[in-house]
């Protein structure tokens, strides 16, 4: 028998939608709350992304939960798993550093955080109150106080860096625990 978290995230998908946008931009939405519109235009001229740059294959992305997929069961197509679409968001490539150029609190407890790649997240940290290095963040002075260091964000003392970020922007945290 599955245990209450298997369910839950069984429940959620990781990927609840996603839509192609003008100028080469996907708006994806993750089961976790969070939303990323990922400029994916420095891709488009690379080996990997290149079958993306035909219109009517771009247009014709979606998900099936897991992965972002624009052309189904062609291997010269690539299909986008959500760890890499926030990686993408994150760095324009990937030994380049992380760039935040701003950081934004906005309502119901989420970040708008403006990339050098073109990219925006925005980051649900609602859910994510239940774990005890993030529940000083309920406090609206602390998390009004969000800003952007190069490649961290900082909430006072608390600091979170690009692989906590991409955490964060993914996991659906299980809410029934305690």
């Amino acid at each position: 028998m599955a245990s209450r978290r298997q369910q839950r995230k069984e429940k959620i998908p990781a990927i609840l939608s996603v839509v192609p946008a003008l100028d080469y931009r996907l708006e994806i939405e993750f089961g976790s709350g969070s939303f990323l519109d990922l400029n994916m235009r420095h891709c488009m001229l690379t080996n990997r992304y290149y079958k993306l740059n035909t219109p009517a294959v771009f247009r014709a992305v979606f998900t099936d939960g897991d992965t972002i997929i624009f052309v189904p069961n062609d291997p010269f197509t690539p299909d986008i798993f959500p760890r890499e679409a926030v990686n993408m968001a994150l760095r324009r490539w990937y030994h380049d550093p992380i760039a935040f150029l701003r950081a934004e609190p906005i309502e119901n407890s989420r970040i708008r955080l403006e990339m050098a790649t073109g990219s925006t997240l925005v980051l649900n940290m609602e859910n994510h109150w239940l774990a005890s290095r993030y529940s000083a963040l309920q406090d609206e002075k602390l998390f009004g106080s969000v800003r952007a260091d190069g490649e961290t964000l900082v909430f006072g003392d608390l600091q979170i860096n690009g692989d906590e970020l991409t955490h964060l922007m993914l996991s659906i945290p299980d809410l029934e625990a305690n």
